[in-house]
């Protein structure tokens, strides 16, 4: 997405809410991802007026293709950054996968140091757990339906009160990635839990709806993911044999989902 200054607009006459909203917007949980408009908004600071009273400054930063993560956030759908400061010539490439922020591929840039099992193993580069909280703490939006009915994207930058560090401006955005990270560790392929997905596949299979829909929606888990936890259970099925508890090799092509 272009980073130029496409168009800017003061608003007086109100105050902005937390996350950069303007009353009367909502937050959007189940965008399925694709083209936003993003904007950013901050109180615009004018001599002689009192900070209460400033009005808000909006601007856009153009339009751009985005994937959702979390509960109503989005990233760039290609978003690359390079840690000058720490190594100079390598860009991490971050991206969303299976509904959670990570760091998909590591590039030596033209007079950047050769990405080599040396350089990988010395510790030289930023951690990256750390890389792609920053990177997304920096690009995240949250996907807001205006008052008008539009769905944008209002930037992590975006504040209500001038005091507010970049920290604060994000911690939201930061806890959005905390609970991702939490509910994986919490869906580990265990026999239990390949019994569940296994259960749940059964039970939507019966009742004629989608099974990878039904499997993400009970889990809290991307459709990919899903469907991948039923490709498993199907394999611990053949394993071991208990098709009951877990899930045959195949179902008939009609009944997939």
């Amino acid at each position: 997405m272009s980073q130029r200054r496409s168009r800017r607009r003061v608003i007086e006459g109100v105050r902005l809410e937390a996350g950069g909203l303007l009353p009367g917007e909502t937050r959007v949980e189940d965008w399925p991802g694709g083209e936003l408009r993003v904007v950013v908004r901050r109180p615009d600071i004018q001599l002689g007026v009192p900070i209460p009273e400033l009005p808000i400054e909006e601007v856009e930063f153009g339009r751009g293709d985005y994937v959702p993560f979390g509960h109503g956030f989005a990233l760039p759908a290609s978003l690359s950054v390079e840690h000058v400061e720490e190594m100079p010539g390598i860009e991490f490439e971050i991206g969303v996968r299976d509904g959670r922020p990570r760091c998909v591929a590591i590039r030596s840039l033209e007079g950047g140091e050769p990405i080599t099992t040396t350089l990988l193993r010395s510790g030289r580069l930023p951690a990256i757990p750390r890389v792609v909280r920053e990177s997304v703490a920096q690009n995240a939006v949250r996907v807001v339906r205006s008052s008008e009915g539009e769905t944008i994207g209002i930037h992590s930058l975006s504040t209500s009160e001038l005091r507010d560090t970049f920290e604060e401006r994000s911690a939201d955005v930061d806890s959005a990635v905390d609970e991702l990270e939490r509910r994986e560790r919490r869906w580990r392929l265990t026999d239990e839990h390949l019994a569940e997905v296994a259960a749940v596949y059964r039970e939507a299979l019966n009742e004629g709806r989608p099974t990878g829909k039904a499997v993400a929606r009970k889990f809290e888990t991307s459709e990919e993911n899903a469907r991948r936890w039923v490709a498993r259970a199907r394999t611990r099925g053949q394993e071991t044999g208990d098709v009951d508890r877990f899930l045959p090799e195949t179902e008939p092509r009609k009944a997939r989902g």
